[in-house]
């Protein structure tokens, strides 16, 4: 029924609505809403279907060469600056934990081609957010994915003007560090930095192994060459983090720069690239404190807290 057509009570000379009308015009109302919400959705899923199916159109067409990636993969690995940012390490159960960095993985994907990496928010209230990660190879339907849930909340050293904070723990210098609600640029970076983890995760499943041990063996080979070189870049880019030489000794355990080895300069480089890409911290790493259990993702405690749930006896509280 159209609005204008809208019954309206006699008595009242035609000049106000009824109850009934007005009933009328607000179920209306809301299903105008509820379709445009319907359609809109619609219209959202449509487009990612013509979207996937234009890549899966296009991976057909134009199939990978898998030498030409390698080829490419290992160029990438010959240049110094890009060898230096390609791997990461960080302390952990008193030795390191070695990988493969985010700027490597997107190259990686870069070069591979017809692959499909997505995320997408699937849960969230006040405290969390859930974002759901995939990377699928549209040329043999082969995927790999899982859950990244997000904490919406940030560390700070100092309060900004008006903020509050949650809780207030003490780091390993004795300075205050202020846990407060995450505002919404906070959330974007901490969005993004997910979503170029999960791309890490993910995503280098799909390259072949015997690939990755020749990109290694590449880089490490590299790292050899023109140590003196190398060892000012490392030095500059650990000061632009505040890191002088002096804290790099004591982290490296040298007295001089100019006596590390090589496997401790390729160390040095894979730390920077680590604090870089927001795996650790420079606290972390001047600390010399074992951060593996800060390590331990949300996604991890939460399954730890759902086991121990499950766990109980019927009739236990808690």
């Amino acid at each position: 029924m159209p609005l204008d057509e809208v019954a309206v009570d006699p008595d009242d000379g035609g000049d106000m609505p009824t109850v009934d009308a007005i009933a009328t015009v607000d179920s209306m109302a809301d299903a105008v809403v509820v379709e445009r919400r319907d359609v809109a959705a619609y219209a959202a899923a449509e487009g990612a279907r013509a979207l996937v199916q234009g890549r899966i159109l296009m991976a057909i067409k134009r199939p990978r060469d898998i030498d030409v990636v390698r080829r490419k993969l290992l160029e990438d690995c010959k240049r110094p600056r890009f060898a230096e940012a390609a791997r990461y390490a960080k302390p952990m159960g008193g030795g390191s934990v070695r990988g493969w960095s985010i700027r490597f993985a997107e190259a990686a994907v870069r070069h591979l081609g017809n692959i499909d990496c997505r995320a997408a928010v699937i849960a969230q209230d006040e405290e969390k957010m859930v974002l759901r990660f995939d990377a699928i190879d549209l040329e043999n339907n082969a995927g790999f994915g899982g859950e990244i849930v997000l904490d919406k909340t940030v560390e700070r050293r100092r309060l900004r003007s008006g903020e509050l904070a949650i809780k207030v723990r003490t780091n390993s210098r004795g300075e205050p560090t202020f846990v407060v609600h995450a505002n919404e640029d906070d959330m974007q970076t901490k969005l993004a930095s997910a979503v170029s983890k999960g791309i890490r995760t993910f995503a280098l499943r799909l390259v072949p192994a015997d690939i990755l041990e020749e990109c290694l063996d590449e880089i490490l080979k590299g790292s050899k060459e023109d140590p003196s070189a190398a060892r000012k870049r490392i030095a500059d880019s650990f000061a632009s983090l505040g890191v002088g030489p002096d804290d790099l000794k004591r982290y490296v355990g040298v007295k001089e720069l100019s006596l590390m080895t090589a496997h401790q300069l390729q160390t040095l480089r894979e730390t920077y690239t680590a604090i870089r890409d927001g795996e650790v911290t420079v606290e972390d790493i001047l600390s010399g404190a074992d951060i593996s259990a800060a390590l331990k993702t949300a996604g991890e405690k939460l399954r730890e807290k759902l086991k121990a749930k499950t766990a109980r006896t019927p009739g236990e509280e808690g």
